[in-house]
């Protein structure tokens, strides 16, 4: 099924024009190219990848071998041509449109790449219109920052992460975002940002070393939360909204407005505790056990 490239709704094919924001869907692209990608590791400690992509496509990453980036991009508008810039302690890939842009009619801008495990790196994602799935199992992270726009994303670890990572940062913006695996990220602190759209965090995988905190703000949409029923967990949440308890997981205190849930292994009262503060204006949450 083709989409929009303009606000990624999706079209019929003989469409002109996007029933969602009006954009025309018919002009005329290029030869279609294909990038080679064979980046090594900067000379620094905890060098910084970062991926820029603002116009519309998708992505397939997953955990490769000594260089911090392979695999290829394919695209078929010229202006889309990516940007690489190495320093010793940054390698950017950005895809940016150089002129202003009408919408293609089923634009190729396909993303097959896999990133490095040779030595730890920090990760830093910004993405326009997407489709998205991301395995960072295995990969030894030490900072993770991922901003998506208009977007259907599924961003996993299937592997624990060898590093720690003080900060994970994840900010969406229209659409549907998966999260899963996440005790296996080894994370300290993490941050979630909501736009418009629904918001699933699986909170699994492997046994929890230290104390972490979740932090969650959100605007209009909806988070389903799922943690392992073996951690234990506390939920801390304030705002206009409706919370679903399900499976082990009760109202401790509170009432409209400010309340606090927890799991069965809360009251466990040993081992590490993963605290979420959760904050939302109009929209809903599922807490759930698994």
């Amino acid at each position: 099924m083709p989409y929009c490239p303009n606000c990624g709704s999706e079209v019929g094919e003989d469409d002109r024009f996007c029933s969602e924001c009006g954009a025309s869907l018919k002009e005329k692209k290029g030869v279609l190219v294909t990038e080679e990608l064979s980046i090594p590791f900067p000379e620094a400690d905890n060098p910084l990848l970062e991926l820029s992509v603002a116009v519309a496509g998708n992505i397939t990453a997953g955990p490769g071998d000594e260089k911090l980036l392979e695999g290829t991009i394919s695209y078929d508008v010229p202006e889309w041509k990516p940007e690489i810039t190495q320093t010793e302690n940054r390698v950017t890939v950005k895809q940016l449109s150089r002129v202003t842009w009408q919408a293609f009619e089923s634009p190729v801008n396909d993303w097959n790449i896999t990133m490095g495990k040779a030595k730890p790196f920090r990760l830093r994602v910004k993405t326009g219109v997407m489709r998205g799935e991301w395995d960072l199992g295995g990969l030894p992270l030490k900072g993770l920052d991922v901003e998506t726009g208009v977007s259907q994303n599924r961003l996993g670890f299937s592997e624990p992460n060898p590093e720690t990572v003080n900060m994970v940062s994840i900010q969406t913006g229209v659409g549907e975002t998966r999260l899963t695996g996440l005790l296996n990220a080894n994370f300290r602190e993490m941050k979630v940002g909501g736009g418009v759209g629904e918001v699933r965090l699986d909170f699994t995988g492997a046994e929890l070393k230290e104390d972490a905190n979740v932090r969650i703000e959100g605007g209009v949409g909806s988070f389903d939360i799922t943690v392992d029923k073996d951690t234990r967990a506390l939920f801390k949440v304030g705002g206009l909204t409706h919370v679903n308890a399900l499976g082990k997981i009760y109202k401790v205190k509170g009432g409209f407005g400010r309340s606090e849930y927890a799991n069965d292994a809360y009251e466990e009262e040993e081992g590490p505790l993963l605290e979420f503060n959760i904050t939302l204006g109009v929209g809903g949450i599922t807490l759930r056990t698994t």
